[in-house]
C-alpha cells in the first residue's frame, strides 16, 4: 500500500499543478507529502527498526541509533557523495529527524 502511494507521488510530482507553476507553499506541501509517503514506505520495509530496533548487536536507544544514521548521511554529503546507492541523503535526514520526533513523542506519552 505505501509503495503504491509512493509510486503515485513520484509519478505525478513535477512541480506543476493544473498546468500552472506551483507556489512555494504548494511546493512545500508536495515535498512533505512525498517525504511522508517515502518515510512510511521505508518504515514498513525496515520493520519499524528505527523506533523499535531488535538490538542484536547494538544496545543503544532508538534516538542514539538515529543520530548515528544522521551522522552517516551528513558524512556522505560532506564527501560529495549525495547520490550513493540511488538514495537522496537529504530525504533520509528529514526522515530521521521526524523519527526522532516520533520517539520523543512516544517518551512523553503523546
Amino acid at each position: 500500500m505505501a509503495a503504491d502511494i509512493l509510486a503515485s507521488l513520484f509519478s505525478t510530482m513535477g512541480f506543476v499543478l493544473k498546468g500552472e507553476r506551483m507556489t512555494t507553499e504548494e511546493r512545500i506541501a508536495a515535498e512533505y507529502d512525498r517525504l511522508k509517503a517515502l518515510s512510511i514506505a521505508k518504515n514498513q520495509a525496515y520493520g519499524d527498526s528505527a523506533v523499535n530496533p531488535v538490538r542484536i548487536f547494538s544496545k543503544v536507544d532508538p534516538i542514539e541509533g538515529l543520530k548515528v544514521r544522521l551522522d552517516d548521511k551528513l558524512a556522505r554529503i560532506q564527501r560529495g557523495d549525495v547520490d550513493a546507492f540511488g538514495e537522496n541523503p537529504y530525504d533520509d535526514i528529514v526522515g530521521y529527524c521526524v523519527l526522532i520526533l516520533v520517539v520523543l513523542g512516544m517518551k512523553e506519552g503523546q
